[in-house]
């Protein structure tokens, strides 16, 4: 049975033992727009939603991405400070999740230790857009790094060759 309250659209199959609610509440208490009990979605296309998922299991995908396109985003500046100063500073640890009946080994952060860059303002999740386009900055800072070293190395062997000849 599907009861749909607004627009909805049902062409895919929604498959659930329990009961999947979204709606406009801001009570999270009341499963405000999240998937609740023993739920599963299935869909050959995409599920478009502003919604928050919490989940004490896996959440398995083939894909997730986030939408990256300009036309979706405004003040687009450069980054200017140094990811790898920020990546440093991040304190990796081990852990588990409290929750978690089999106490499955985790590596990561803890939110609540690190800079909001990756973390989030209210420092409680991971951002993981964040973390990705910081990874991929510390990367570009490195290569720049490593182009440099490449450069002095071949001064000096041209030097150290330049001053045996003489």
């Amino acid at each position: 049975r599907y009861v749909a309250s607004g627009a909805a659209s049902f062409a895919n199959n929604i498959t659930a033992n329990g009961k999947i609610v979204v709606n406009n509440t801001a009570d999270a208490s009341r499963a405000s727009s999240a998937v609740s009990g023993n739920a599963s979605i299935y869909t050959k296309g995409g599920i478009e939603a502003k919604l928050n998922i919490y989940s004490g299991g896996d959440i398995i995908g083939r894909n997730n991405g986030t939408y990256s396109l300009r036309s979706l985003k405004e003040n687009i500046t450069p980054f200017k400070k140094s990811a790898i100063k920020l990546i440093n500073d991040v304190k990796i640890v081990n852990y588990n999740y409290i929750a978690d009946p089999e106490k499955n080994h985790k590596v990561g952060f803890i939110a609540d230790d690190t800079d909001e860059l990756l973390a989030t303002k209210n420092h409680n999740i991971m951002d993981q857009s964040n973390c990705i386009g910081m990874l991929l900055k510390a990367v570009q800072e490195l290569s720049g790094e490593i182009k440099k070293i490449k450069e002095e190395i071949n001064e000096l062997k041209s030097n150290n060759t330049t001053s045996g000849k003489e």
